[in-house]
């Protein structure tokens, strides 16, 4: 088999040096955010936080907002022992929202794929 038979896409590329600056940009920033997150009281921003940012964009943001606000609502008017018992809510809405629609949905859609197009259910 001549080299000229192989596809394109198995073919050696070199590393593309804007992407590998972007990769150690975003690691020195998750770095910065880790060491204020450990080194400064009440800093307010954490590194998972930038992540997803960077990966979901627009689409965290509303969703973060909201469980800030119950976050803050909660612990001002109920206090630790509200947000204690809060937590298992919380954490069983969000595994809840896992298995629907990360689970059930994905093996609706393997086994019915034109159920999944007219009533769309986003993960993550």
């Amino acid at each position: 088999m001549a080299e000229t038979d192989y596809p394109v896409s198995i073919q050696s590329t070199a590393p593309s040096v804007r992407q590998g600056l972007a990769s150690l940009t975003g690691v020195g920033v998750e770095v910065v955010l880790l060491a204020c997150r450990k080194f400064i009281i009440g800093f307010p921003l954490h590194p998972l936080g930038y992540a997803a940012a960077c990966s979901y964009g627009n689409l965290i943001w509303w969703p973060f907002f909201i469980v800030w606000l119950a976050k803050s609502i909660i612990v001002r008017y109920g206090g630790l022992p509200l947000y204690r018992k809060a937590i298992p809510f919380f954490l069983g809405f969000a595994l809840g929202h896992f298995a629907i629609a990360g689970i059930m949905w994905g093996i609706v859609g393997a086994f019915f794929g034109d159920a999944v197009h007219g009533y769309q259910v986003w993960f993550g």
